[in-house]
């Protein structure tokens, strides 16, 4: 039983090599395998290496006992018996490829890579490059004023406000305008700082920083972005915005003053910007808590998504009119595993025969009829006979031994139903 498992275990290390090959040609070594990147393929191999060395091993001790004793239940020679368990000047071709020595370790994988010349269609590691697309580029201008919000005037004043309005500069080239006020701050008086931001979008072929997206992206012209352009007609990337800034980001809050008890708050009319740049934090505060509310800006992340959505809009409507070939940068070197798959077919083609030829050895091992092994106690039965005619020569060396009485034949014959005993029988 042991050695039929040690078959399966050999076809299982042999085929785990190959997988293990297979999936690791061109891989970062990082990342060959999910989950588990620290564990090298070296180690998996050499492991099943020695676990394929050590089956062998025990394949052939077991079926060189099985070859002995079958060989012994026909009338043989006592020096191919001796051969046989001196497993080394047989001449048999199956025990010859059977008892090769597979100690050595054999090479799998070749290398870990080192120097990679890598091909033009091949991209490794984090890469980096600036393309050019549709776009937007921005003017913006700020500005700042001191409100008393406290003034009977300013009941019901705006406190943060942000709209979108398609217009023309004086060239008469569309434009998108955004204007976002917002008070930056306030303190115990209700003195408040209110805080203005103008940017002029217009669209444009800008540059865009790109983090290993090998794509190819095309530029979409369009005069929908004209402010005469009707509803339902094409519209331009600036058109896009202006639906986006006047349906979804368009907001505003107002002060909320009572006369009753002299309290301050604020109140978000519409749209979510408003809240979600409110200062809510505590420590943003500079007053008791009276006078309203106080908002950060929000300026540079509505610019900054602005152009994300142009950039998804131009590769989502690429046609690749406009292909753009770059050439890209490595941010960071990596290490590649390269398979050989030459050393890697030679071993199998060492392997998967010497496997089958000492598996092959075992056939018949049912003819033997129960467990043997080459143990002395065992063996002197089948030649007592033979061997003890010259027990007046004690001093005869092997090779000696061999040339006397070499040619005798032996065999022994299992236990008799008849008689119950067991007999050997000794052939001049």
């Amino acid at each position: 039983m042991d050695i039929h498992l040690s078959g399966i275990l050999s076809i299982f290390c042999i085929a785990d090599s190959v997988i293990i090959i297979l999936l690791l040609d061109r891989k970062v070594v990082s990342e060959w395998i999910p989950y588990a990147s620290s564990i090298q393929p070296t180690v998996l191999l050499t492991i099943l290496s020695a676990s394929f060395n050590a089956c062998q091993t025990l394949i052939l001790a077991g079926e060189i006992t099985v070859l002995w004793w079958r060989t012994v239940l026909r009338p043989t020679q006592l020096k191919t018996l001796y051969y046989i368990w001196n497993k080394g000047e047989w001449k048999g071709p199956r025990t010859f490829l059977a008892t090769l020595d597979a100690g050595k370790e054999i090479c799998y994988s070749g290398v870990v890579f080192e120097s990679f010349d890598s091909s033009d269609w091949i991209v490794r590691g984090s890469m980096q490059r600036q393309c050019g697309g549709a776009g937007i580029t921005a003017n913006c201008s700020s500005t700042s004023e001191y409100v008393d919000i406290s003034a009977h005037e300013n009941t019901n004043a705006t406190l943060f406000s942000l709209n979108f309005t398609k217009t023309t500069n004086s060239s008469g080239s569309p434009m998108l305008n955004m204007k976002l006020m917002f008070v930056s701050s306030i303190d115990s008086s209700c003195n408040v700082t209110f805080g203005s931001e103008t940017c002029s979008i217009y669209a444009a072929r800008v540059s865009y920083d790109v983090i290993r997206v090998p794509t190819l992206v095309s530029c979409d012209s369009s005069f929908g972005d004209s402010v005469f352009s009707k509803e339902g007609t094409p519209a331009g990337i600036l058109a896009a915005l202006e639906f986006i800034g006047y349906y979804y980001l368009r907001s505003n809050a107002s002060l909320i003053h009572s006369l009753i008890d002299d309290p301050y708050s604020s109140e978000i009319n519409n749209g979510i910007l408003a809240e979600q740049y409110a200062g809510l934090n505590p420590n943003h505060f500079s007053f008791d808590g009276h006078g309203g509310s106080q908002w950060v800006n929000a300026t540079y992340d509505i610019i900054r998504n602005m152009d994300e959505v142009t950039f998804r809009t131009a590769k989502a409507n690429s046609n690749g009119t406009f292909n753009q070939y770059l050439e890209w940068t490595r941010t960071r070197p990596v290490l590649v595993y390269m398979s050989r798959y030459e050393v890697l077919w030679v071993a199998s083609f060492i392997m998967v025969p010497a496997l089958i030829s000492s598996t092959s050895l075992l056939w018949g091992f049912w003819e033997v009829g129960r467990e043997v092994s080459l143990s002395p106690l065992e063996t002197a039965r089948v030649f007592t006979d033979v061997v003890l005619k010259h027990a007046d020569k004690p001093d005869m060396e092997m090779i000696e031994l061999i040339q006397e009485i070499g040619k005798a034949k032996v065999r022994w014959r299992a236990r008799s139903e008849a008689d119950n005993s067991s007999l050997n029988k000794a052939e001049k």
